[in-house]
């Protein structure tokens, strides 16, 4: 996180599919690289190689 909160070098993580046990779970690991204040946010996009981009379906919306 920069001086102003913002997020600075964001990375992209995979998730796996884990079950279907209450509903859709996915599941990710991230590996922290250094200690000190860190920001996350989280983006679930479709991903399938018929796709030509995440956005295709239109699916992806913003946090309100």
């Amino acid at each position: 996180v920069g001086l102003d909160d913002d997020l600075v070098c964001p990375s992209v993580t995979p998730m796996r599919f884990v079950g279907n046990g209450d509903g859709h779970r996915f599941q990710a690991e991230v590996l922290l690289g250094r200690a000190g204040s860190l920001g996350y946010t989280v983006r679930a996009v479709p991903n399938h190689p018929q796709l030509a981009s995440g956005a295709e379906m239109g699916l992806i919306a913003l946090p309100l």
